[in-house]
């Protein structure tokens, strides 16, 4: 089920992607648009066109999270590179990203209590 952006507060990984946390989860998420069809159920002409995240996983910590959203970036890079050489630099800045993206998030949010 896609939540409005009002429902929970995101913390954005980059504009397509972040996660929200309840008191049970980390919900990967990625930003989508509602459009007229909606997996062939009637969607209200009020919600057409209103941002939402769709959830895409959902995890125990903040690390497993992020891998997750990592493992998201990674099969979309496998699936769409046949070139060895472009995918090996390609996987090297998905790690690199990997590493900073986690520390980033521990500094910004060094008062949460992230359970690991």
């Amino acid at each position: 089920m896609a939540r409005a952006m009002e429902e929970h507060a995101i913390i954005k990984l980059n504009d397509d992607w972040g996660f929200w946390v309840d008191e049970m989860n980390y919900t990967l998420c990625r930003r989508g648009v509602v459009g007229e069809s909606n997996r062939g159920r009637e969607t209200l002409p009020e919600n057409i066109g209103k941002e939402v995240w769709r959830p895409q996983g959902y995890y125990s910590t903040l690390d497993d999270v992020i891998k997750g959203y990592f493992t998201q970036l990674t099969r979309q890079c496998l699936a769409e590179t046949k070139d060895d050489e472009y995918l090996n630099t390609a996987l090297d800045r998905v790690m690199e990203e990997y590493r900073n993206a986690v520390k980033a998030v521990k500094e910004k949010y060094a008062d949460v209590k992230w359970s690991n």
